[in-house]
């Protein structure tokens, strides 16, 4: 049977449900004497430093994985890019011309090069050689806005982004 959590309206945490707003532990402290006061503040004080620990137990345990799965995806990356990189010199070697011949030298038939033929890979390697060149055009502009950021004022005028560009260009003379 699954348990109902609320959020105690003494201490503030989500506690099992105990049917009064309270949770178990506040129900017993809820007098307005001073060792009442005393303890209830020293219940709190146990309960939040419980839950800081088990917090941060739980944050190691995400940043372990984080790093462990952000290593596999290096890794993956790395085999794509490599794969990547020897599917285009195949493809370089490779093409079928119209009389059925192959680049490669083969007269007839040369089954690379007709594996090679296929719609989905000559997709993947455009897609892969737009998403680099892209890339290394955007790199290129960052270059130049770093060298001289005011030259792209103009530019960066008409992307929409004028105020935060204002804003920054105040800062500057501040």
């Amino acid at each position: 049977m699954a348990e109902t959590a609320v959020r105690c309206t003494c201490c503030g945490l989500l506690q099992k449900w105990v049917g009064n707003g309270l949770c178990s532990i506040c129900t017993y402290h809820q007098s307005k004497e001073s060792n009442q006061t005393v303890k209830r503040h020293r219940e709190h004080e146990e309960m939040l430093r419980e839950r800081l620990a088990a917090a941060s137990e739980w944050a190691q345990k995400a940043d372990e994985e984080r790093k462990q799965f952000g290593q596999k995806m290096h890794w993956a990356f790395k085999s794509r890019d490599r794969t990547i990189q020897v599917l285009r010199q195949i493809n370089d070697m490779q093409e079928l011309r119209s009389n059925l011949s192959c680049k490669c030298g083969k007269p007839m038939d040369c089954k690379i090069a007709e594996l090679l033929d296929d719609r989905g890979i000559q997709q993947l390697i455009r897609r892969v050689d737009e998403y680099e060149a892209e890339q290394q055009r955007k790199e290129q502009i960052w270059r130049e806005i770093q060298r001289d950021p005011y030259a792209w004022e103009g530019y960066l005028r008409g992307s929409g982004i004028e105020e935060a560009w204002e804003h920054r260009r105040d800062a500057d003379t501040a």
